[in-house]
């Protein structure tokens, strides 16, 4: 696999993070704070500029108790009729809820889907059409598991699919993807080089030691389910590669400079370049940091 010289899309100085596409691959669905708040916005690929779709929070990225930032990236629903975003409340107690929402992807007024500890949320994710299903990822209690479940976009939280073993330790951090037919479930330990696919068709759950690479921070299924798009923090910056289901990675994508460590569209770990790919697959909207500190000097004001 190889890819074109990439064209950058978004043209701000603000935070923009692809989340998905529209279901016919033609525009990217991105959350961004450039007008002072976090907007849904959806940008064509010959077009400049992007429409907002609604507001999904007052103010800027704040940690939670569960390790996450506010927002994390939305997804698209399969039938590609909706976003689904997640909004985080202020309270500062175990009570605390957040409330899963959605929004048609034309723009239009935000529902509720279903509420979770906000203690204990970690994600969401959805599969493509013609599967139907989207997933959302809790922490126990105790933190030594993460618990999927599946939830529908009109009618809300649905049975658990699976559970994974996690380490309850604060600086243990997991990605995790749902495979775009709805059968299968990627989960990484950051900075770990084994990448575990659990089973939700009662087919046997296996592991990818990926060879050759160390530092992997998030991954993404590749559009045909056959690979992963897999990024990686490494010493004078970071990359993303594709990688195949037995564990043989081809980098893509390399960046220079220090990686970003304090503020995450994920669940805590560095910043570094990840990918969505198009439903069609042919692109990848790849999001990467590029951070300017200027002085700036006025007179006779």
């Amino acid at each position: 696999m190889g890819i074109t010289a990439p064209r950058r899309l978004t043209l701000n100085e603000g935070r923009d993070f692809p989340a998905a596409w529209t279901a016919d691959s033609k525009a990217i669905v991105f959350v961004s704070n450039r007008n002072g708040q976090w907007e849904l916005f959806r940008q064509s690929l010959n077009e400049d500029t992007a429409q907002s779709i609604t507001a999904v929070s007052a103010g800027e990225a704040e940690r939670t108790e569960a390790g996450e930032f506010s927002p994390t990236v939305p997804r698209i629903s399969p039938d590609g009729a909706w976003m689904l975003y997640l909004i985080w409340t202020k309270a500062d107690s175990s009570a605390a809820q957040v409330e899963l929402m959605r929004v048609p992807v034309t723009g239009g007024p935000p529902q509720l889907v279903l509420t979770a500890s906000q203690r204990l949320i970690h994600s969401l994710r959805c599969a493509r059409s013609p599967a139907r299903l989207c997933a959302i990822a809790e922490r126990a209690p105790d933190h030594r598991q993460l618990i999927f479940t599946a939830f529908d976009p009109v009618k809300g939280r649905g049975p658990e699919l699976t559970r994974f073993s996690t380490s309850p330790t604060p600086d243990s951090e997991y990605a995790w993807d749902l495979s775009p037919d709805g059968t299968g479930i990627a989960v990484l330990k950051r900075s770990e080089a084994t990448i575990h696919i659990l089973s939700l068709s009662r087919q046997p759950s296996r592991e990818v030691v990926v060879r050759g690479w160390t530092g992997l921070q998030t991954l993404d299924w590749a559009a045909d389910g056959t690979g992963l798009f897999v990024s990686i923090a490494r010493e004078g910056g970071s990359a993303l590669l594709h990688l195949d289901l037995k564990g043989s990675g081809q980098l893509l994508w390399a960046s220079k400079g220090t990686v970003e460590p304090g503020i995450s569209a994920f669940l805590g770990g560095p910043t570094v370049p990840w990918a969505v790919p198009s439903p069609d697959g042919r692109h990848l909207a790849i999001c990467e940091w590029n951070l300017s500190a200027n002085i700036w000097m006025m007179e006779n004001f």
